[in-house]
């Protein structure tokens, strides 16, 4: 049964790498080897990096930057009481990551992983109006927003379906959850360009940058969950799952 449940485990986490590079050369990772999980979380790892330029076969764009059309936050009711809009979203350094852990869930057909990236950067074009600590705010122009150290888990759900006499593995949904240890703002042209008032916001604002991140991270979470379910979508459908394991 333990063996069993190993060989499926490893049927999970070497489609992921499969899926993403097909015919790329990149690591592979023998069952019965002591370092099983170590060796398919670098082989992981190594495989998103070399994917970092995209995949024009499977219809992936370079994952770093990663672009994003807009995003809109209503306001909210406590510290942060402003609403934000975004657009011309572009985000760096989601191929820099390293996995910390990895978990298969056979009877749920789910795929768990933590990753921790050491910086991601988001620069966008803003909009905001409302107020911060009781403080008016208001601006439009570039904006900047650093994530240190985030601990990111990824939750990847598939569906087993069969397609003539091949199985294959369709993803179904996909989350993201984002831990960072720390974020800092940078909002250019606050108050039409006032520097003085537009300083102190950016203090107030970044004293309190878990409060809005947990206001705007939703969003963007939500953004790449959807972004990264498409590409693996477009992957996985491309390959029966015969096709992806090591014989």
């Amino acid at each position: 049964m333990e063996l069993s449940r190993r060989i499926l485990t490893y049927i999970f986490l070497s489609a992921l790498i499969r899926f993403i590079l097909a015919d790329v050369p990149f690591p592979t990772c023998k069952l019965q080897n002591s370092d099983f999980e170590t060796c398919l979380s670098s082989a992981i790892e190594e495989a998103v990096r070399m994917a970092k330029n995209g995949l024009p076969e499977y219809n992936i764009p370079p994952i770093d930057p990663i672009k994003l059309p807009a995003l809109s936050v209503a306001a909210g009711s406590g510290v942060v009481e402003v609403a934000q809009d975004y657009e011309d979203i572009i985000v760096f350094g989601f191929s820099n990551f390293k996995i910390n852990e990895s978990h298969v869930d056979l009877e749920k057909k789910s795929l768990e992983f933590w990753t921790i990236h050491p910086e991601i950067i988001q620069k966008a074009k803003y909009r905001v109006n409302g107020k911060i600590l009781m403080l008016p705010v208001y601006g439009n122009g570039d904006c900047s927003l650093s994530i240190v150290n985030s601990y990111t888990r990824h939750l990847i759900k598939f569906e087993e379906t069969k397609k003539g006499d091949s199985i294959y593995f369709t993803p179904t949904s996909y989350r993201v959850n984002m831990i960072p240890e720390h974020a800092s703002y940078v909002f250019k042209n606050l108050f039409d360009g006032n520097k003085l008032l537009g300083d102190n916001i950016n203090k107030a604002i970044n004293q309190e940058w878990r409060a809005l991140f947990d206001e705007v991270g939703a969003g963007y979470q939500k953004e790449y969950a959807e972004l990264f379910l498409e590409f693996t979508k477009n992957v996985f459908e491309k390959h029966p799952v015969k096709d992806i394991f090591l014989h």
